[in-house]
């Protein structure tokens, strides 16, 4: 999920708040379906 975090950074001050958190969720779900592709 790298290439999420590196197309999205987001600084620590907002690590915390409501939308960063849904942004990170949504790169998890997105990692989650990229490796299963890749894994297969």
């Amino acid at each position: 999920c790298a290439d999420h975090s590196a197309a999205q950074p987001v600084p620590e001050s907002t690590e915390h708040s409501p939308n960063c958190r849904r942004i990170t969720l949504r790169c998890s779900q997105n990692c989650r379906r990229s490796m299963g592709r890749l894994k297969r």
